[in-house]
């Protein structure tokens, strides 16, 4: 863990702000892209069996392994994921 990241953990838990947004937030800015396969396989646990809508806005590159990693999980999940996206 790198010092600001300890810096950044410990003035959320001492006062409940994020240091990088400057909000009071219960969650804490996380940096580098996020690991879409591990969140969505979560989200398929908890969701098991269910159509889950996943709206994304932003860059079409993100988009594009966002929805590979929807379908992906589709195939091998009874949960169903259904992927939407705009940009601006």
């Amino acid at each position: 863990m790198t010092l600001f990241r300890v810096a950044q953990v410990t003035a959320h838990q001492q006062v409940g702000i994020d240091v990088v947004s400057g909000m009071e937030s219960h969650v804490i800015t996380h940096f580098g892209r996020p690991d879409f396969d591990e969140i969505m396989k979560q989200l398929a646990k908890r969701h098991n069996g269910e159509t889950v809508g996943t709206f994304f806005c932003g860059p079409p590159v993100l988009a594009k392994t966002l929805e590979r990693t929807c379908r992906r999980i589709n195939k091998k999940s009874k949960t169903k994921f259904d992927f939407f996206k705009e940009h601006f």
